[in-house]
């Protein structure tokens, strides 16, 4: 991997794309966002794997919220089932 040196005014480019992505769905991201919270809670409250299985969970959501940024650029709205998206085979 070749690091890809780039001027500052990239990354501010990029943040910009960022809120501006989520500015248009913002109900959706914002559910989504609360949704994950509430079932890491209620998982990490198990006695044991609780805390392992929530270690578990964190990557696979960012697969799901990726795909829910992906759908609200294309101008869909993204649902709740989005978040299971990184489960998925393939």
């Amino acid at each position: 991997m070749k690091l890809n040196i780039v001027p500052a005014s990239t990354g501010v480019t990029w943040a910009r794309a960022g809120i501006r992505t989520f500015f248009r769905q913002p109900l959706a991201f914002t559910g989504l966002f609360f949704m994950f919270m509430a079932a890491l809670s209620v998982v990490a409250i198990v006695p044991v794997v609780g805390g392992l299985l929530a270690l578990v969970l964190v990557p696979a959501a960012t697969v799901g919220f990726m795909a829910a940024t992906e759908q609200a650029a294309a101008g869909r709205f993204p649902m709740p089932t989005i978040l299971a998206v990184g489960f998925r085979r393939g």
